[in-house]
């Protein structure tokens, strides 16, 4: 039920494990999701306006080890001007994001009749 609006909605999920609540905002209210790169890039650019470049380099090598320092370079220079470049935003995505598997627990079931492969 939508405290907003006052509407029921149903929204099918692939996995008990989604987020409803996510799908909802999204689907629904049409609202912007926000990811872990989203979380990382606000604390890249607060910490280099804050206590500079160099401690800004560092957290990111830290948190996305597998950007290389030159990579780690072009991606806060990048945040300070702009946007990054997408390849180094998938690089910090597939570091971030857990992987989550969509069937968590699968049961094969069979009729009274099968008999097991001898």
């Amino acid at each position: 039920m939508s405290r907003a609006r006052g509407w029921g909605h149903a929204i099918p999920s692939k996995s008990a494990n989604r987020d409803w609540e996510t799908e909802y905002r999204v689907r629904v209210r049409g609202e912007a999701v926000r990811t872990a790169v989203d979380g990382l890039h606000d604390e890249i650019r607060a910490l280099a306006g804050a206590e500079g470049r160099l401690s800004a380099l560092r957290v990111l090598r830290r948190k996305v080890p597998a950007l290389s320092p030159a990579q780690a370079s072009a991606y806060v220079t990048a945040l300070r001007d702009g946007d990054v470049p997408a390849p180094l935003v998938a690089v910090a995505a597939a570091e971030l994001t857990p992987v989550v598997d969509p069937f968590p627990k699968v049961d094969t079931l069979r009729g009274a009749g099968h008999r097991p492969p001898s």
